[in-house]
């Protein structure tokens, strides 16, 4: 915890709170979450949101989908919606998909439609097409066709063929 505080140098620190994550259990993710919410670096809060996402506590995937949610910073939330995506939570796609909902920055929007992406191929596939049918931006829309194209499955393409057919 010492080696984590604010004046250390960022690559000390940032080791630290990753090894905090994975050695101390929930001490140890209580501390990186109050990193997470209230370091003035976006650097060390998104790497926070990341060690996070690492712990082994039970409610990890919950504090992250927190600060997805309620950080001030449009690249932490982003990254916070990517990092659930990476956690194997079966609530990950509907956060997902609701963040693209509520959130105003078309940055986080396009994180969140890459997270999508990294999903297991399936899950992936199912999302991204419901996000294309859906009620969002072009912008949106257009990236999530991007990714669906690259998953390159069989749902995927399908649903591609059946776009350029029509």
């Amino acid at each position: 915890i010492g080696f984590a505080a604010a004046g250390k140098a960022p690559k000390l620190r940032e080791e630290s709170i990753f090894w905090l994550g994975q050695t101390r259990g929930a001490p140890g993710a209580d501390f990186i979450e109050r990193v997470a919410r209230t370091d003035p670096s976006d650097e060390v809060r998104e790497h926070a949101v990341f060690s996070l996402s690492q712990s082994d506590v039970n409610d990890a995937y919950d504090r992250v989908l927190g600060i997805s949610k309620n950080d001030t910073s449009a690249d932490v939330r982003g990254k916070a919606l990517f990092w659930m995506a990476q956690m194997e939570d079966p609530r990950a796609q509907a956060d997902i998909i609701a963040a693209l909902g509520m959130e105003s920055s078309e940055d986080v929007r396009e994180e969140a439609i890459f997270a999508l992406s990294q999903l297991d191929e399936t899950v992936a596939a199912a999302a991204l097409i419901s996000v294309i049918r859906g009620n969002y931006p072009r912008s949106v829309k257009e990236k999530a066709l991007f990714w669906l194209g690259e998953l390159g499955t069989d749902e995927a393409l399908a649903f591609i063929d059946g776009i350029l057919t029509r």
